[in-house]
C-alpha cells in the first residue's frame, strides 16, 4: 500500500506547485558527460561499462532489441552513481587475506542476479520491453489510469475504480518533472556511509570530515518512493475494489474482462515495473562482474605480469568456463593457491558527485578528480526538500595529486593503482597510472564473463534451453535388515548435478523398503524452468544372513539284525528372513544305521547360499546291550524269584559267551530262554510278557546270527 508519508508529501507538492520547472540549480546528472551514450560507442574503444554490457549481449544473442540493451545499461550506470562507495558493487577494498571483500561482493552480485531472475521469470516485459526508462512508465501509467477514469463502460460499473484512477494519475503526473531530471533511479539505497548518497546522514561520518557523506541521501530515498507510488497506483488500480451488487470485491480484470483493453495495457505496466526492477538488478550484478576484472590484479596474476607491467599481446588470461564457476571456490581451483592468496583489489577513497564525472577526495585525502572549476551540489528544491547549495573549489582538496594516481583505485600512497577503467596515455601529465596499460586484457575479460552470466540468466528464466546434466550415484549394495528380506534407510549418495535453469532440484522414487535383489531407483533433476531430465541407480539389497535350524534330540534304538537299525527321524526345524530354504540331513532319515553311535548332519540353505547346520546322534544298541535292557526288564516285572532267576541266569550265560567270541553258546542260551519263556507262558508267566520276553530274545539272536536263510521253493 502507498505510504502515508508519500501521499501528504505529493499531496503538499501539488499544492505548491513544486511539480513544475524544476530550479536551474537542481541535482542533474550529466549524462552526456558521465556517461558515454549507446550511439556514439564504437565496438573498439574505452571499456565503459555501457560498451562492454552491449558487447556482451550481442555477442549471445545477436538480435537483443536495443531497448533491451539500453535499459540493462540504465541499472549498470546506477552502481556508479547510488553504489559508487559501496565496495561490495564494484569489488572495491578487496583481499582474500584481509577482509570479507571478495565474499561480500561475490553474495552481492548472486543476489542481485537471483533478484533478477525472479522478476523477469515469465514476464515479457524483460525481454521485449515497450519502454526505456521509468520516466516512460511512469507516464504511460499516468495516461493509462486518465484514460481508465474517463472510460464509460467503467464509470457505469460500481467497482470500477474510477476516482481511485484519477486520483493516482494526478498524483503520479506530479512526478514527471522529478523523472525528467533522472529518468532511471536506482530502486536500491546506498550501503556505505560515506556515500553522498546514503540515508540516513551519519553524523559520527559527516563529524569526522569525511567529505559530504550523505548529503544528497534525502534526494535517494525520494526517488524511493517515486518507485514506490508509481508501482503502488497500478497494483491498486489492478486489485480488488468493493462492488455494492454482490456486496463482495472484484479486481478490474473481473469487473471489465481479461481482454478489455484498459486491463491488457495495466497488467503491461505492472509487467513492466516488475521488468525495470530485473533491468536494475541484473545492471548491478553486470557491473560487479566487470568490476572484478577492471579493479583488481586477476589479469595480471593469470598472465604473470605484475601490476603496473603491459600484458604481451596474445597472452591468455585463464577464465571461468561457465558463470557457475565465477565466485570465490571457482577461482581458487582455477588460480591455484599461490596467486589466489595475492588476489587483491583497490581501495576508494572518493565521492561521485553526480554533476559531471568527478570525484570528491575525503578530508585529508587528495582529490583524484582535479576539475578546472568548480562544482555547485545541492541547492536542490525537489519534492518538498530544500538541500543548501555546496561549492567545491577546483582546487579540490588536493591540488597536486601523486603521480600514477588519477584514479580511486589503489593500494596505498606507495603501491601501484588496480583501476584498469581506461585506456593507456603514456602522453598525460602527470603520468597515467601504470595498470591503465592492461585494459584491453581487462575488457575483454569482462566482456566475456558478462557474456557468461547474460547466457546464464537466459537459462534460468528458460529462453536459452541448456541440458539438465544428471548423473546418478553409483551402484549400491546393502544387507537386508536383521529379521527381514529387504533394506530401509538406505542411504543412497547424492546425484551430481549441473545445467538447466538456476539450481535443478533433484528427487528419487525409492521406497521405504527395497526389497531383496537389485532395485531401480529413478532420480529426476528438474530445474525452474520446467525442465527435467532422468538417471537409474541400481541398489542390490544382498541377504546376508543364515538360516535358522533345531535339529532332533540324540535318540537310541535296538538293532534288528546284524546290520543294525533302520531309523526314521522328523526333519530339524528351519526358519529364515526370506522365503527360499531347503535342509538336508546326513544320513537321510529311514536308511539303516549301523551298530554303536551315528551322528546325524543336517543344513540348511535359503536362496542366498546362506547355510546353517546342526547335528544329533543315532546310537543303534547291539546284542550285548540288548541282553542288558531285556534283564533290567525281567527285574521291573516283579517275577516270583526263581522264575526271575532262571531266566536271567540264562541271559548272563549268553552275555557271557558273546563277551568270550563264543556266539554259538550265545545263541543256545537265548534259545534255552525262549524255551523256558514258552513253556512258563500263561502259567508263571503272562502270555503277553512270554511273547514281550520271547520277541526281544529272538531279535537278539537276529543280530547275532543274522536272519534265518530262506529255504528255495521244492518243485512239484
Amino acid at each position: 500500500m502507498i505510504k502515508t508519508k508519500n501521499i501528504l508529501v505529493l499531496t503538499v507538492s501539488i499544492l505548491l506547485g513544486l511539480g513544475g520547472a524544476l530550479p536551474v540549480r537542481a541535482f542533474k546528472i550529466h549524462f552526456l558527460t558521465t556517461f558515454v551514450p549507446f550511439e556514439n560507442i564504437p565496438h573498439i574503444g574505452q571499456p565503459v561499462h555501457e560498451e562492454i554490457t552491449r558487447d556482451a549481449l550481442t555477442n549471445v544473442t545477436p538480435a537483443v532489441s536495443l531497448a533491451l540493451i539500453a535499459n540493462l545499461q540504465h541499472g549498470v550506470q546506477n552502481a556508479d552513481i547510488i553504489h559508487q562507495l559501496d565496495s561490495e558493487s564494484h569489488f572495491d577494498n578487496c583481499s582474500v587475506f584481509l577482509n570479507v571483500g571478495f565474499s561480500n561482493g561475490f553474495a552481492t552480485m548472486t543476489r542481485r542476479f537471483d533478484s533478477a531472475r525472479q522478476k523477469a521469470l515469465r514476464n515479457p516485459e524483460f525481454l521485449a520491453p515497450h519502454y526505456t526508462s521509468f520516466l516512460d512508465i511512469s507516464a504511460d501509467v499516468v495516461a493509462a489510469l486518465a484514460a481508465l477514469a474517463t472510460d464509460p463502460e467503467c464509470l457505469v460499473q460500481p467497482a470500477c475504480p474510477t476516482s481511485r484512477s484519477a486520483a493516482d494519475a494526478i498524483v503520479v503526473s506530479a512526478l514527471l518533472p522529478a523523472l525528467a531530471i533522472n529518468p532511471n533511479p536506482d530502486p536500491h539505497r546506498a550501503t556505505n556511509p560515506r556515500s553522498l548518497f546514503h540515508y540516513p546522514p551519519d553524523p559520527d561520518c559527516q563529524g569526522t570530515g569525511f567529505g559530504l557523506c550523505g548529503y544528497l541521501g534525502p534526494v535517494q530515498e525520494a526517488y524511493l518512493d517515486v518507485i514506490d507510488i508509481v508501482e503502488d497506483a497500478v497494483t491498486r488500480v489492478l486489485g480488488d475494489h468493493f462492488d455494492p451488487f454482490c456486496v463482495c470485491d472484484r479486481d478490474l480484470e473481473d469487473v471489465l474482462g481479461s481482454s478489455n483493453s484498459h486491463v491488457v495495457r495495466l497488467k503491461r505496466l505492472r509487467n513492466a515495473i516488475r521488468a525495470y526492477h530485473a533491468h536494475q538488478d541484473l545492471g548491478h550484478a553486470l557491473h560487479a562482474a566487470q568490476d572484478f576484472f577492471a579493479h583488481t590484479d586477476y589479469v595480471e596474476l593469470m598472465a604473470g605480469v605484475g601490476v603496473g607491467q603491459a600484458i604481451p599481446p596474445g597472452t591468455a588470461v585463464l577464465l571461468p568456463t561457465d558463470f557457475s564457476q565465477f565466485n570465490l571456490p571457482g577461482l581458487q581451483t582455477l588460480m591455484g593457491a599461490a596467486r589466489f592468496n595475492l588476489l587483491e583489489s583497490g581501495e576508494v577513497l572518493t565521492i561521485w558527485l553526480g554533476e559531471g564525472d568527478f570525484s570528491l577526495g575525503d578530508a585529508g585525502i587528495q582529490n583524484f578528480f582535479n576539475p578546472n572549476t568548480g562544482i555547485d551540489i545541492g541547492g536542490i528544491d525537489l519534492f518538498g526538500l530544500n538541500i543548501p547549495a555546496v561549492t567545491i573549489p577546483s582546487a579540490g582538496q588536493n591540488a597536486n595529486p601523486f603521480p600514477g594516481f588519477t584514479h580511486g583505485h589503489y593500494l596505498s600512497s606507495t603501491a601501484l593503482g588496480l583501476n584498469k577503467d581506461c585506456a593507456f596515455d603514456p602522453t598525460a601529465t602527470p603520468t597515467d597510472e601504470p595498470a591503465h596499460r592492461n585494459y584491453l586484457p581487462a575488457r575483454q575479460a569482462a566482456v566475456e564473463m558478462s557474456a557468461m552470466m547474460w547466457t546464464a540468466f537466459l537459462q534460468s528464466i528458460g529462453e536459452i534451453a541448456t541440458p539438465i546434466l544428471l548423473a546418478c550415484p553409483p551402484v549400491k549394495v546393502v544387507s537386508s535388515d536383521s529379521g527381514q528380506c529387504y533394506a530401509t534407510g538406505v542411504d543412497l549418495g547424492a546425484p551430481s548435478v549441473s545445467g538447466g535453469c538456476q539450481a535443478p532440484s533433484v528427487a528419487n522414487d525409492a521406497s521405504a523398503q527395497l526389497l531383496k535383489g537389485t532395485n531401480l531407483v529413478h532420480w529426476t533433476a528438474t530445474d525452474s524452468c520446467g525442465n527435467s531430465t532422468m538417471c537409474n541407480q541400481i541398489v542390490v539389497v544382498v541377504d546376508r544372513e543364515p538360516p535358522r535350524i533345531i535339529c532332533s534330540t540324540n535318540r537310541a534304538v535296538a538293532a534288528t539284525s546284524s546290520s543294525g537299525a533302520s531309523v526314521v527321524f522328523p526333519t530339524p526345524a528351519v526358519s529364515d528372513n526370506c522365503p527360499g530354504i531347503g535342509v538336508i540331513c546326513i544320513p537321510p532319515s529311514g536308511i539303516t544305521f549301523s551298530i554303536g553311535t551315528n551322528t546325524v548332519l543336517c543344513t540348511t540353505s535359503d536362496a542366498s547360499d546362506n547355510q546353517a547346520a546342526c547335528s544329533f546322534t543315532i546310537r543303534v544298541k547291539g546284542a550285548p546291550e540288548q541282553i542288558r535292557d531285556l534283564t533290567v526288564l525281567i527285574s521291573s516285572i516283579h517275577l516270583a524269584y526263581g522264575m526271575e532267576i532262571s531266566l536271567t541266569s540264562k541271559l548272563r550265560s549268553a552275555l557271557e559267551a558273546l563277551s568270550a567270541g563264543d556266539k554259538a553258546t550265545a545263541c543256545n542260551s537265548l534259545q534255552s530262554f525262549i524255551n523256558h519263556a514258552n513253556a512258563q507262558s500263561g502259567k508263571k508267566l503272562t502270555e503277553s510278557q512270554a511273547r514281550s520276553l520271547i520277541a526281544a530274545a529272538r531279535q537278539i539272536k537276529t543280530v547275532i546270527t543274522g536272519p534265518p536263510p530262506k529255504h528255495p521253493k521244492q518243485s512239484t
